[in-house]
């Protein structure tokens, strides 16, 4: 099914029309993640946005919770929690595991809840008005509320096409005796939450610190434990230690010493003559840019040079990694150039220009060249 899906979560506040009795509602409930969790951002890095509609009485309030990118909205009765980067599929599996499961039974730990509702995004935005009793009466009057068949879907492959239903109730029982099991696994460390980071590790605390731990073994990943990770845009992770950041793989090398500043990612340009994707992370501050290559199954990490090189010429092949190096063209595109872009000829560098900006960059490593006009 291509729609996306969302989680619903009880709570015991319906009045929206009192825009301040709201706000404060959501920032109590912010300050209590934050002490679960033990994210030491403050409320800025959790993306609270408010606003209030008088003609409707209704305060609209919504904020994200960085550590699990997911954005969570207050409702009367309810949270409405969806995701921020991915989708969420009601029956579809990955790396073994069921996302929207481990995800909503992470959160109601944290909120104190002991159950959830899975259902398809529309049916949340047609009843976004209603109270929580609304809504699930308007959902058992058109599609039913099943019981989530958590134990069966965990028997099926990965990414399978499953028939399903457009709206489940979920008491956590399977997944919570998963959960015990992993928290005597890990034994002096505890498991703050079942999903997993990167390859198939949970996210384990001891002592006021955290690592990493191998979610059948129990096995430390991490050679130290850390003040804090959270997991980067796709498979990688960020570690903190000391008020500096380390960026990891997904299976937990680290790729960076630990450094100031703060790592920013984007994906590549097309390869013509690759399959598969690429992105970059980057962190200006300490001047460190590191490719990711997925083209045969398995991610494989470059370190890159940070600046751009300043050249005469227009070089016939990068120095870096050997493949075409492609003159940059900006400003709003014409259909001329969306079509030179889609055959691989020349590389978009956007409307914003600068002084500096690059004239050439590779096809494949984004390295970037400009040309020296002095001479």
């Amino acid at each position: 099914m291509g729609v996306d899906a969302n989680i619903i979560l009880r709570h015991n506040f319906y009045e929206l029309h009192d825009y301040e009795k709201s706000i404060n509602f959501v920032r109590e409930t912010i300050e209590n993640i934050r002490r679960k969790l033990q994210i030491e951002c403050d409320e800025s890095a959790f993306d609270l946005y408010s606003n209030y509609y008088e003609d409707e009485n209704w305060s609209s309030i919504s904020f994200e919770i960085p550590i699990l990118n997911i954005d969570i909205e207050l409702r009367k009765g309810y949270w409405s929690v969806s995701p921020i980067y991915r989708y969420w599929y009601v029956a579809k599996k990955s790396l073994g595991r069921l996302p929207i499961a481990d995800i909503a039974f992470d959160i109601a730990k944290i909120f104190g809840a002991n159950e959830a509702w899975y259902c398809d995004e529309y049916i949340d935005e047609e009843c976004m008005m209603m109270t929580l009793e609304e809504l699930l009466e308007e959902a058992i009057r058109q599609h039913g509320v099943k019981e989530y068949p958590y134990a069966e879907l965990m028997k099926t492959d990965n990414n399978s096409n499953i028939e399903y239903d457009s709206f489940y109730h979920d008491s956590f029982v399977n997944i919570q005796q998963e959960f015990d099991v992993l928290c005597k696994v890990c034994g002096d460390y505890t498991p703050t939450l079942i999903q997993s980071f990167g390859r198939s590790f949970v996210r384990v605390l001891k002592d006021g610190k955290f690592n990493l731990a191998d979610r059948e073994s129990g096995e430390l990943i991490l050679k130290i434990d850390l003040d804090d990770i959270v997991q980067a845009h796709g498979c990688e992770f960020i570690g903190k230690l000391d008020d500096k950041i380390a960026l990891f793989s997904k299976d937990g090398v680290q790729l960076t010493e630990f450094v100031q500043g703060e790592f920013n990612w984007k994906w590549g340009t097309s390869a013509m003559e690759e399959k598969g994707w690429r992105k970059f992370y980057f962190n200006d501050e300490a001047r460190i840019r590191i490719m990711v290559s997925w083209c045969s199954g398995e991610p494989e990490y470059t370190l890159l040079p940070y600046n751009s090189q300043v050249l005469k010429v227009k070089p016939q092949k990068c120095p870096i990694c050997g493949r075409e190096v492609l003159p940059i063209v900006y400003g709003e595109p014409s259909v001329y150039i969306r079509e030179m872009v889609m055959s691989g000829k020349v590389i978009l560098g956007g409307c914003c220009i600068t002084d500096h900006v690059p004239d050439w960059a590779c096809s494949y490593c984004q390295t970037e060249f400009i040309k020296d006009f002095k001479n």
